[in-house]
């Protein structure tokens, strides 16, 4: 059985188990959302990053978009992911030779079983390199600290993967579930670049206005 035949199975399961549905409120035959939630969404402004050649996001992290990366995140439903992915690919307006997630802390892995980053990026139908990154985990949660604190906490948290090599001499898209002040991914794009990525750009499903 080929690698190709198992993901058709595994998505066929997943079909079967998890109908779509709105990724917020859970109406059936909506995707990602449902009439009602998707009128509420709103488009992300444009913005940008120092460190990063281009970045962008779907919607601003609110209503329904928060409800859904939260289901995401927090109520083991990995297969939003994966449909959210296909929703930002459909106006992503560029793209990467290969595709880098943003790497979670081990303890936050262990405890979620996935990274909700990993997911998102399955989404953008490209070639996902989830190892050219890796997390160390002796820094605490970004939730809840503003950017310069941010910026802080994170120096020193991400280092080059067992991967790493995977990325030199090519354009790299970094894959996050959410932007808040950006210091997360201005870091992870610095290790990149310092492992050969020719270039990094960012996209992320939403982005915290406040913390800009």
């Amino acid at each position: 059985m080929t690698l190709r035949t198992l993901s058709w199975l595994k998505e066929g399961l997943i079909s079967a188990l998890f109908p779509p549905s709105c990724a917020a409120c859970g109406a059936l035959d909506s995707e990602p959302f449902c009439a009602i939630c998707a009128q509420q969404n709103e488009w992300a402004p444009r913005f940008s990053l120092p460190e990063v050649e281009q970045v962008w996001a779907a919607f601003r992290y609110e209503g329904p978009v928060r409800e859904a990366i939260h289901a995401l995140k927090y109520g083991a439903r990995p297969e939003l992911g994966l449909r959210l992915g296909r929703a930002m690919a459909r106006r992503l307006p560029f793209v990467g030779e290969v595709i880098v997630p943003v790497p979670i802390a081990g303890h936050a892995l262990g405890a979620r079983g996935y990274n909700q980053a990993r997911e998102l990026a399955r989404g953008l139908c490209g070639c996902v390199r989830p190892r050219a990154l890796m997390r160390r985990n002796r820094h605490q949660e970004q939730v809840g600290l503003d950017r310069e604190a941010r910026r802080r906490n994170i120096a020193g948290a991400f280092a080059a993967g067992p991967a790493a090599a995977s990325v030199r001499g090519l354009d790299v898209l970094l894959v996050d579930d959410v932007i808040t002040t950006g210091a997360t991914i201005e870091a992870c794009t610095r290790v990149l670049k310092e492992a050969g990525a020719k270039g990094v750009r960012a996209a992320a499903l939403a982005y915290t206005v406040s913390g800009f």
